[in-house]
């Protein structure tokens, strides 16, 4: 019984007192509650008889009545007794109205990708395809689209990873077709749209970073190091440039919200500090809405608009998190929150409409060194490869000494690394600083004694250097080196040379007297990194971006005075510099290649190139990392470089937010 039946039953059998006392024949016209001088509870009635006549009495409720009738002793039973009623009562109405406990449901993971070399993954709006790119083993690399329900797949695109590789993919919005981010050697970012199914490729103009309006009629995308967002209509072919305002060096991810009025994009600054923004698409208003010291990566709006999705990188781990964001105003509304601890994901993932499903790959990842050693002319050339360390750990930057008989290298991970020293044809590695931060980058001193590299053990990454045979390493505190390229030279020189946090400049230490210039007048003109001494220290040899604004336009291989500062264009090719030859006339480079191993020789004193050697790396071994550190030999006849191992397929997580039901 609820409290209201409870009451009006207490009212019904008062009124039916009032009416045995005013006798059968009367008929109640009305009554109220009074109370008396002494506290007690009477009703007044007023009644007519059948013949008309007004009746007026009071009588006491039943309360009243029962009191005056019972002595104290026995209204003690029956009042224990109606206090239990009323308290199994207010119980039972307590757990009627109670709300059902909800069992909680937890995310599910299954694999969908058993190859390997599985990368890149995308699901469709829907759920019911997903796309992911799969090396093989005869070095191309293809698009596969796989129903989710059936298990099936086709192929819908391929590439040759001689000159190409594909780098992202992204179902249109409604799915009906999957977009292709290519990288070619000679043409730069391509855009390569495909129906869902496989058919003819439509090309756009690409770069590094894009996304869809929600109606897929436009196109946005970014370059990592530049300072605006271009906004490019698919059938006309038109763009918009939005200036960023912020202060940051690299653009490191890229969304569009579904409800059309922002973009997203993620940012990292000099001193390695992480940003995500929103901006609306006529560039009025950019505002941060999350910022941390940890790396942040893959920044995704969910479908609703009111939620960004993103990496937060720790070492080898990835976890998962949100921002819940205002879809009017782009502001956050609520402090980030932790989804999904402790991931081995690759780089992307992607999340279907209903908000249910995420899609990523698992991967694990480490890098060992390699050295080749060349022998004969290029008709009769002897190539021997060779394995110089093992294990799951990165493995990275070597540097080999002046007299060729040990390499420096760092190892560790993307958090935690040190300075190792081993002998050039392999053996137990020395480790020479015992640093709890990231040390990189090492390179030798002219007499072979010491040893700089790149830290940021205090906070900042500076320039230090310690013996080559251990102790205690000394920081050049006026320093402010590149977080994200720790890129160094020294031997042969005096003076060490490091790249600067924008990649603008290269700065000329003494080591002696920590005094440091820059080495360029004018570093509005491009990004220049992989420095590299000549034989009589006299030049260096630089791979120099320099975009299509500045007066010349022209990427590749430079050469830079040290007098003047002047420059010298030599080789428009994807190709670092990795050292010189022992006369000064030929400088080697490594063209950047997937999974091929090409190194160069390009003559100073005409437009003679060479082609030093060309392999293609096993599949099974990894990816040379031919973009960062890579060393040869003064006899130039061994090279040492790093190779990236991982094995990676495609995982579907169900129910990975508690909060979408």
């Amino acid at each position: 019984m609820d409290p209201k039946t409870f009451k009006a039953s207490t009212a019904k059998l008062v009124l039916s007192q009032i009416s045995r006392e005013l006798g059968p024949d009367a008929i109640i016209v009305s009554h109220s509650k009074i109370q008396d001088s002494k506290g007690r509870l009477w009703i007044e009635a007023s009644a007519s008889s059948k013949e008309g006549a007004e009746i007026a009495q009071r009588i006491p409720t039943i309360s009243e009545k029962i009191t005056s009738k019972f002595p104290p002793k026995k209204l003690l039973i029956p009042a224990l007794v109606l206090i239990a009623l009323v308290a199994v009562f207010l119980i039972s109405v307590f757990l009627v109205n109670r709300p059902l406990s909800r069992k909680s449901i937890h995310p599910t993971h299954k694999q969908v990708v058993f190859t390997g070399n599985a990368y890149s993954p995308a699901i469709s709006p829907d759920g019911n395809f997903i796309a992911y790119v799969n090396y093989e083993a005869s070095y191309e690399e293809k698009v596969m689209v796989k129903d989710v329900a059936s298990g099936q797949e086709i192929e819908v695109f391929s590439a040759d990873l001689h000159d190409s590789f594909v780098s992202e993919l992204r179902w249109l919005p409604d799915g009906s077709e999957l977009s292709i981010l290519v990288w070619w050697k000679d043409e730069g970012y391509k855009i390569f749209i495909v129906p869902r199914l496989g058919g003819t490729a439509r090309r756009l103009e690409g770069t590094a970073w894009f996304a869809w309006s929600p109606d897929g009629s436009r196109i946005a995308g970014a370059w990592p190091n530049s300072r605006e967002i271009i906004i490019r209509d698919v059938s006309s072919g038109e763009t918009i440039s939005l200036p960023l305002k912020a202060s940051f060096t690299w653009i490191n991810g890229f969304d569009w919200s579904p409800t059309g009025k922002f973009l997203l994009f993620g940012t990292t600054d000099n001193e390695e500090h992480f940003t995500l923004w929103t901006i609306t698409t006529d560039g009025s208003t950019q505002q941060i809405v999350v910022e941390d010291d940890v790396e942040l990566s893959s920044p995704l709006w969910s479908h609703g608009g009111n939620t960004i999705f993103y990496f937060r990188v720790e070492a080898h781990q990835k976890e998962l998190w949100k921002i819940p964001v205002s879809s009017d105003t782009g502001k956050a509304i609520k402090s980030a929150s932790l989804v999904l601890p402790n991931l081995q994901a690759g780089d992307y993932f992607s999340i279907t409409v209903d908000g249910t499903k995420l899609l990523y790959t698992q991967e694990l990842q480490f890098a060992n060194l390699w050295q080749i050693t060349v022998d004969g002319s290029v008709k009769d050339q002897k190539v021997k490869i060779k394995q110089l360390t093992k294990g799951t750990l990165w493995n990275r930057n070597p540097s080999i000494s002046p007299d060729g008989n040990l390499v420096a290298f760092m190892r560790g991970d993307v958090k935690k690394s040190n300075i190792y020293v081993m002998p050039i044809e392999g053996g137990s590695p020395k480790q020479i600083t015992f640093l709890n931060s990231l040390n990189d980058g090492p390179v030798w001193s002219p007499d072979g004694t010491e040893i700089a590299y790149g830290s940021n053990e205090g906070g900042e990454f500076k320039v230090w250097k310690v013996n080559a045979q251990g102790g205690r390493p000394f920081q050049f505190v006026r320093s402010q080196l590149s977080g994200s390229s720790r890129m160094l030279a020294w031997f042969p020189g005096e003076k060490i040379i490091y790249l600067n946090p924008d990649h603008r400049n290269l700065f000329i230490l003494n080591p002696d007297t920590e005094e440091e210039n820059p080495l360029l007048h004018d570093d509005s003109v491009g990004w220049v990194i992989s420095p590299r001494y000549s034989p009589d220290a006299q030049k260096v040899a630089v791979y120099w971006w320099r975009p299509s604004t500045s007066s010349d336009g022209l990427n590749g291989l430079w050469v830079i005075p040290l007098e003047d500062s002047s420059q010298a264009f030599y080789l428009e090719e994807d190709a670092h510099p990795i050292g010189w030859s022992a006369d000064g006339s030929w400088i080697y480079a490594a063209e950047r290649m997937a999974r091929i191993l090409k190194i160069l020789k390009v003559s100073i004193k005409g437009n003679q190139t060479q082609t030093v050697l060309t392999t293609p790396f096993p599949i099974e071994k990894g990816v040379p990392l031919l973009w960062e550190q890579m060393s040869v030999t003064a006899d130039e006849k061994k090279f040492v470089f790093s190779v990236e191992r991982s094995h990676s397929d495609v995982w579907i997580v169900e129910n990975f937010d508690p909060e979408i039901k």
